[in-house]
């Protein structure tokens, strides 16, 4: 299943509801964590471009430039806050998947 290249529809909607297996559940959240990456890191670099052209632009007033590095810091810190999670959340469906094996394993 490749992400990005078909509707919504090719996303949530299974051909037979019945065979919704692991594999289906855990590409369409990854799929899903990959687009809310895209575009969150889009705006991360938003506010980093932001912080910058307010500390440039503070002509040496400490209030601006304080208030720019706040920006900087704060755009900084949720850009690492989110490619954490997306790891995480990755490490967990992987853990997870290796643990629905292993129950396969053991049902034979």
């Amino acid at each position: 299943m490749a992400c990005g290249n078909g509707s919504l529809k090719d996303i949530f909607v299974t051909k037979n509801p019945t065979e919704l297996d692991w594999n289906n559940i855990y590409n369409t959240m990854l799929c899903i964590l990959q687009e809310i990456l895209k575009y969150v890191s889009a705006l991360a670099v938003l506010f980093i471009l932001y912080g910058a052209f307010q500390y440039m632009t503070s002509a040496g007033n400490e209030e601006k430039a304080k208030a720019a590095k706040n920006t900087l810091k704060w755009a900084i810190i949720g850009t690492v806050i989110v490619v954490l999670s997306f790891y995480i959340i990755a490490l967990v469906l992987n853990t997870i998947e290796m643990k629905t094996d292993v129950l396969k394993e053991v049902k034979k």
